[in-house]
């Protein structure tokens, strides 16, 4: 990643955004007005250097995957002195997480057109040979264009990294939403992410998650075990249909070989659907 200690983009912080675990989100205005958002490595992790190599790593990818009308735009990165920064374009909107908290009828009324922009943008994703290992809503933000329609944007690529098959080294991502071979230490691709996906899509059709156990031991055993089948989303919800049903099942297949093997060709399944 570049060094540039004299940003191109000039800007006043106007507001701190939010404090994640490894960065901090601040709220900036240019000259002319636009709102961006600086994204800064926590001062506490300048010398971690497996953070700190996560954290421009995660900007190399968005700066590579930009601009997409579905991926959260990368606009500029460097150093402010030691600290690694990224300023992206500013989200007028929620996490999709946050959405489904509040149940906001947005998701509830067409849960499909939602899904489909998320398959599209994991899709670019992929088709650029990258993998997210971190797909989950809090990771999906939806804002309201001018003519009403909601758009759909992918974000947080620190975890993210080509997308050749391989074994991870360490266990990273949500718990709740990784695939059987992320929790067995297995090798590792694309089909990880379609798993992720069909979490997150069962969990907007019939508002609960297939795997969710009275802890995290439970909710692991659910995931990797041949022996726990989740409920068809049908059986939760009669009005879903039979080809929506069998996206999200073969997306939950546990043999990864099974499931679609890229979201590419999810994202035609979900087209027809």
């Amino acid at each position: 990643m570049p060094d540039k200690t004299t940003p191109a983009i000039a800007y006043n912080v106007v507001r701190e955004l939010h404090v994640g675990g490894m960065a901090r989100l601040s709220v900036a205005v240019t000259p002319d007005g636009q709102q961006i958002v600086l994204r800064q490595l926590l001062p506490l992790y300048v010398l971690n250097l497996r953070l700190r190599r996560q954290f421009t790593n995660g900007v190399r990818i968005r700066a590579a995957l930009s601009p997409h009308p579905l991926i959260v735009r990368s606009l500029e990165w460097g150093s402010h002195g030691v600290v690694p920064y990224e300023l992206i374009e500013y989200i007028d909107g929620q996490s999709l997480r946050r959405l489904l908290q509040v149940k906001d009828p947005c998701v509830s009324s067409d849960p499909l057109a939602i899904l489909r922009q998320c398959a599209e943008a994991m899709a670019h994703l992929h088709d650029r040979g990258f993998i997210h290992l971190d797909i989950k809503p809090e990771n999906f933000l939806v804002s309201r264009l001018a003519d009403g329609r909601l758009q759909v944007k992918l974000t947080d690529f620190d975890l993210s990294r080509e997308s050749t098959p391989r074994k991870e080294r360490r266990q990273s991502g949500t718990v709740a939403y990784l695939a059987p071979e992320q929790i067995r230490r297995e090798v590792v691709g694309p089909p990880a992410d379609v798993f992720a996906f069909g979490i997150m899509a069962y969990e907007l059709v019939t508002g609960r998650m297939p795997f969710q156990g009275q802890h995290e031991r439970q909710t692991r055993w659910r995931q990797t075990s041949d022996r726990f089948i989740p409920k068809p989303p049908k059986a939760l919800k009669p009005d879903i249909s039979p080809k929506v049903d069998r996206i999200i099942a073969l997306c939950l297949e546990k043999d990864p070989a099974q499931r679609y093997p890229s979201m590419t060709f999810l994202c035609d399944e979900l087209r027809k659907a």
